[in-house]
């Protein structure tokens, strides 16, 4: 009885050890004090994920070791180790940078000014008369024309403007730097090419085109470099 008393004991133990290891974090993300909504929160170990509210908080279930990594298409990435410290603090504050805005090259093309032409009343009245010595017009007879008028011609339907169809390298050099492949995927710059390459011929890249949601473009590329890691060679 008493084996079966100590046994129990011990269960309990070594679960409530087990459930003390993992706490629920809250935090804030910021950017220059003001708080960003909609930060995608990404625990790498657990791959557990949360965003922030409207006042930048957040919360997730964390434990020692853990690396959470905060994801957003408009800034920085930023990626933290939780150490047993962080744990017990309730206070974390995330500052992202907000990326650059990238302007498109514009090129400026110099024109040569066209020489004035002066209007002369005689010549026009003259090309006039010639021009209707040429076309005579039936007296009475209207011919859709407007007398010494000027012919417009008009397109019909407009011109519609093409739309830029993004593709999936674009869309992982929009999200992405030589900053993220260096210290989350832990690749060198030789095999960031052949990598986007690698994950641009899995026909999964097209639905994360499909839904541009970062963090599901994140989870994609965190998949894909372990089945990188695994080939033979590069």
């Amino acid at each position: 009885m008493k084996e079966k008393l100590l046994l129990t004991f011990f269960l309990f133990s070594i679960s409530g050890c087990f459930a003390q290891t993992q706490k629920l974090k809250k935090g804030k993300v910021l950017n220059e004090n003001f708080p960003l909504q909609g930060i995608e929160v990404l625990n790498l170990n657990s791959k557990k994920t949360t965003k922030t509210d409207t006042n930048g908080e957040f919360s997730i279930a964390i434990e020692a070791k853990d690396s959470l990594m905060f994801i957003s298409k408009n800034y920085h990435y930023k990626k933290i180790c939780i150490n047993k410290e962080d744990v017990n603090n309730n206070n974390l504050v995330i500052n992202l940078t907000l990326k650059p805005e990238e302007l498109e090259e514009v090129v400026v093309i110099k024109k040569k000014a066209l020489p004035m032409i002066k209007f002369d009343k005689n010549i026009a009245n003259q090309l006039t008369l010639e021009k209707a010595a040429r076309n005579p017009k039936p007296y009475g007879v209207y011919d859709g024309t407007i007398e010494n008028g000027i012919g417009v011609a008009i397109p019909l339907g407009g011109s519609r403007k093409k739309i830029h169809q993004i593709d999936f390298k674009e869309l992982v050099k929009e999200n992405t730097d030589e900053k993220y492949y260096a210290e989350i995927l832990k690749l060198k710059p030789e095999e960031i090419g052949l990598f986007i390459e690698f994950c641009d011929a899995d026909p999964n890249s097209k639905e994360v085109l499909k839904n541009t949601n970062p963090l599901k473009l994140m989870n994609f590329l965190l998949e894909k470099n372990r089945e990188f890691k695994k080939l033979p060679s590069h």
